[in-house]
């Protein structure tokens, strides 16, 4: 199966105890623990409340535990929470852990499972609440250090073990895959006729209807409804990507925002559906320009997800629902936009587009369907749409036990340290310990994605720039040594690669793909952004000459 696109999140058993003694505490940014606050007070903070399993002494090997965190956001912002461990002021390594879902709520409980990998010293953990903005950057807004009292050192052996139960016995689901639910019942000659999840059929405009797909788009004078019904897909299960990756069903609603049949910088979009099994729900990207967009982003005001329906005979088709709000594309009731629809699924093996577009019966993505078959459409002035009746996927639990990433570090931030299992073009294995002293630039990248292929010979040329300054260009894919192989002979690249990097992947945050990092002189990130954009060769330039 063709790759869609790419997803992924990382604290420690050992400082367990400590956090359940702290738990009663409130701490606001810059506060001392004994500061109080009131549910009144305008300043961002968290609160522990609560942990399971509670005793430290029950964990055994890749047990998981759940960390619950009462927070405050009075100015809504789209955050998330998260907690890393700490010793001698330096990231505690040997954890991994997921991080909250993505809220906008003034005040709310976010939760994370968190597992201890291996032997490690703890003294502190940090707990923050980390704004989410448009652009992809993170920004702490409310953080506190907790110190540990007693240092523990907890030895993890290989030996396989049961799932840590959850705070009412229950286990933990840490391994099979659940099924996308079947949402529910429904006559098929009512599903025609009317719709589901609150989608105005009746009023809606039907831009291709077929024997695989029926995509139809209706507006208000606040969203955007798309709703697609792939008739002949009837199995939510995953398949595998060329390279052997989990991958199942996943779209996109591709916008040309100004509706000028050219794709324009910083305003056109794809809103997608579930891009990877763990990364559900509905986001999207902005395109940059130059056969590039931003990393995949999650801090949409919409909802959407991919969902089943069944027919009393107990045939199952799929429907996924797209909702947009106006205001985050920036259009109005009489605005003009063009759109088009892209379905993939690895079983039944199929890929749909609403444009009628065919590639001669060679497989295709979203990149390929081109402009010229997006359907005009002008916004209407429609009723008010039952919003709570459209499925948020969101909310879905992601159906792989997939090791979760770290939120991606800030500018300003120690650059995480890097891994791969197999290097190319280098003389051993390269540590950004080792590097300290030099700039390096950190990029992440994959053969079947577009924009990281058009992002190669720009990479090339800043190798060639600054190869002989003190600089080092390391790049990162999760691909094995013998597709890059296959590749490096038809598309050379002239820096090291790093192959199944999967643990870098994770440190970083990696959430899409092309991503960049400029790591400088004293090992902090100074910039991040997309490989191909011109502003990453002024930021080396920029780090270079930074003393």
């Amino acid at each position: 199966m063709k790759s869609p696109r790419l997803c992924l999140v990382v604290v420690s058993a050992p400082v367990l105890m400590a956090l359940l003694a702290l738990a009663p505490a409130i701490y606001a940014v810059d506060q001392p623990a004994a500061s109080s606050a009131s549910e009144s007070a305008d300043d961002a903070r968290v609160q522990i409340k609560a942990m399971a399993p509670a005793s430290p002494a029950k964990l055994a090997a890749g047990e998981k535990f759940k960390v619950t965190i009462d927070y405050h956001n009075p100015e809504g912002r789209a955050v998330q929470i998260f907690a890393r461990p700490f010793t001698k002021g330096v990231r505690t390594s040997g954890y991994r852990a997921h991080a909250s879902d993505i809220y906008r709520d003034l005040h709310g409980t976010a939760e994370g499972w968190f597992e201890f990998e291996g032997a490690s010293t703890v003294d502190e953990v940090r707990v923050e609440m980390v704004e989410v903005t448009a652009g992809g950057t993170r920004n702490v807004v409310a953080s506190i250090a907790l110190p540990i009292q007693a240092v523990w050192d907890r030895k993890v052996d290989s030996s396989p073990t049961a799932a840590a139960p959850a705070a009412d016995g229950a286990p933990a689901p840490v391994s099979s895959p659940a099924p996308v639910p079947v949402a529910l019942k429904i006559a098929e000659d009512v599903l025609r006729k009317e719709g589901v999840f609150g989608f105005p059929q009746a009023q809606a405009t039907v831009f291709c209807d077929t024997k695989d797909l029926r995509f139809s788009v209706w507006s208000n004078g606040q969203y955007l409804y798309a709703q697609a019904i792939l008739w002949k897909d009837d199995d939510a299960a995953l398949g595998k990507t060329d390279d052997g990756r989990a991958a199942g069903d996943n779209s996109q609603l591709m916008l040309d925002v100004d509706a000028d049949g050219k794709r324009t910088k910083d305003v056109d979009r794809s809103y997608l559906l579930d891009p990877w099994p763990q990364l559900t729900g509905l986001s999207y990207d902005i395109w940059l320009g130059e056969g590039s967009t931003t990393q995949i982003l999650s801090d949409t005001h919409g909802r959407g997800a991919i969902r089943y329906v069944q027919f009393p005979d107990g045939r199952k088709v799929r429907v996924d629902s797209y909702v947009i709000p106006l205001a985050e594309i920036r259009r109005k009731t009489g605005d003009k936009i063009r759109l088009c629809y892209y379905g993939d699924s690895p079983k039944p093996a199929l890929t749909v587009n609403s444009g009628g577009f065919d590639r001669g019966g060679r497989p295709y993505y979203s990149h390929h369907v081109p402009l010229a078959v997006y359907h005009e459409y002008v916004l209407a002035k429609g009723a008010e749409l039952p919003l709570d009746s459209v499925p948020d996927g969101r909310k879905d639990a992601a159906p792989l036990a997939e090791r979760q990433r770290e939120p991606m570090p800030p500018v300003g931030a120690p650059a995480p340290e890097i891994a791969a299992k197999e290097w190319l073009h280098a003389d051993g294995a390269p540590t950004l310990a080792a590097l300290r002293g030099q700039v390096v630039l950190v990029e992440f990248w994959a053969t079947w994605c577009g924009p990281c292929v058009a992002s190669i010979p720009h990479l090339n040329a800043l190798q060639k720039k600054f190869g002989s300054r003190p600089f080092k260009l390391l790049s990162f894919t999760q691909q094995d040594r013998g597709i890059i192989d296959a590749f490096l002979r038809r598309t050379p690249m002239e820096y090291v690669i790093g192959t199944e990097s999967e643990a870098t992947f994770e440190r970083y945050g990696i959430i899409g793909i092309p991503a960049a990092f400029v790591v400088d002189k004293e090992g902090k990130i100074s910039w991040e952004g997309h490989s191909g954009e011109p502003a990453l060769e002024a930021a080396i330039e920029a780090a270079l000459a930074h003393d």
